[in-house]
């Protein structure tokens, strides 16, 4: 990405600066290095590749690898664009990162096998390629809507080229105007809405963008008038056995949160997370997820505002825990229940952390602000902070354990929850 050492992020302002004139980069600017990303990769590195393979100085299984890692590339580079630099990239965003190209890898297998059994030629894989390259300006949009989420934007709108070749899906998009974030997809994925799902007639080739902005609240210029109806609570769909990983994450994906990887796990362990998250997400009246990931090779787990990160290793420490989280792992044969419900403790308490303010509860009870490890701590890891109290006591209470757990803990779980 040399070409875009020109320009400096600004966290304060969340925008890009040129350096040489001083001023900030617009919408358009920034929306020309996305294209320009996918437009250099498919330019000298692919096509280079895909000549060697063409002329036969390259197998197919070395081919493979180099544009694997071109993919990998471009995906990283999109996503270090939309969070303003490395600098700026969460553990969210890395694994959204991971998942996304773990997904396209998937793809490449198939590619591949084509390839390797003369299938295509070297005019169509060389279309393949650039497809394959242009779906990751998807990652941008995903880390923006990350970005645009976590600083207080509700509202998206979907710009669409507004020329002879912009399909009818993406042309009805355009003319919704502002909606809710969630309801339109990501450019670059070949799809548009999300629910019901409609689809871009020029799959990745799609160049729309989206737009976002806090939208009017209640008694403010701009308002509906009408009154927004409540959203409906999370209602668990039947779970289906998958015997593909990819499947079930797909469904995942659809069903339980909006950006899902499984990582290594198999098909057993994917099925296991499918239905234990769908459960808790009914049962605890819970929204859907925006994340819903693992991180390979981390022995730490992780919930954000409104998802889950599953460390890969961090489940199977705890098959011999410390004192610490002793008590609540007694309960299981599987630490890996275990974690996920803890990390959708978490959400949970940031979901409703209104009715979770450990003043108001305390001061119900007469207990004082030294007095409420003994009062709510069920595990020594509770006793550590109000979060993880919370996460710990939720954990305990999903599976009907409630004997340790505070009155007014078990209180607000009951108002709060089917459980």
């Amino acid at each position: 990405m040399a070409e875009e050492r020109r320009w400096v992020f600004e966290t304060g302002t969340q925008r890009y600066r040129d350096l040489a004139t001083g001023r900030f980069l617009s919408n358009t600017d920034v929306i020309g290095i996305v294209n320009g990303i996918a437009d250099r990769t498919t330019g000298d590195p692919v096509t280079t590749i895909n000549t060697m393979l063409a002329d036969g100085r390259l197998n197919t299984a070395d081919w493979k690898t180099g544009f694997a890692r071109q993919i990998k590339n471009a995906y990283i580079q999109q996503a270090e664009l939309a969070a303003g630099g490395r600098s700026q990239m969460t553990p969210q965003m890395w694994g959204s990162v991971g998942g996304s190209v773990r997904e396209q890898y998937r793809y490449l297998d198939k590619f591949a096998k084509q390839i390797e059994g003369k299938q295509l030629t070297p005019v169509q894989i060389e279309a393949r390629t650039k497809m394959y390259i242009n779906s990751s300006r998807e990652s941008f949009w995903r880390i923006k809507d990350m970005k645009a989420r976590g600083t207080g934007m509700t509202e998206e709108r979907w710009v669409d080229e507004g020329d002879s070749n912009v399909c009818s899906p993406c042309s009805d998009a355009g003319a919704m105007g502002w909606q809710p974030i969630g309801t339109f997809a990501q450019p670059g994925s070949g799809r548009v809405m999300v629910k019901p799902e409609t689809r871009c007639q020029g799959l990745t080739n799609c160049r729309c963008e989206k737009l976002y902005r806090k939208g009017p609240v209640a008694g403010e210029e701009g308002a509906p008038e009408r009154e927004e109806p409540t959203p409906e609570p999370y209602t668990a769909p039947t779970v289906p056995e998958f015997t593909e990983r990819w499947k079930a994450q797909d469904w995942a994906r659809r069903n339980l949160a909006d950006t899902v990887s499984y990582g290594e796990y198999g098909i057993d362990r994917a099925n296991q997370i499918n239905e234990l998250v769908a459960e808790i997400l009914d049962a605890a009246n819970m929204k859907k997820l925006d994340a819903l990931e693992t991180i390979a090779q981390s022995w730490n787990s992780i919930a954000q505002e409104n998802g889950i990160l599953i460390g890969e290793r961090a489940w199977a420490n705890r098959l011999n825990p410390d004192a610490a989280w002793q008590h609540t792992m007694n309960n299981f044969d599987d630490a890996l229940e275990a974690t996920i419900r803890h990390e959708m403790g978490h959400v949970f308490h940031n979901q409703n952390r209104d009715r979770f303010m450990p003043q108001i509860m305390w001061d119900a009870q007469g207990v004082g602000w030294e007095e409420w490890k003994d009062a709510y701590g069920v595990t020594s890891r509770a006793r550590d902070n109000w979060e993880e109290c919370v996460a710990e006591n939720f954990v305990l209470f999903s599976i009907g354990k409630t004997e340790q757990i505070h009155p007014a803990m078990i209180s607000v779980f009951k108002e709060l929850t089917k459980w």
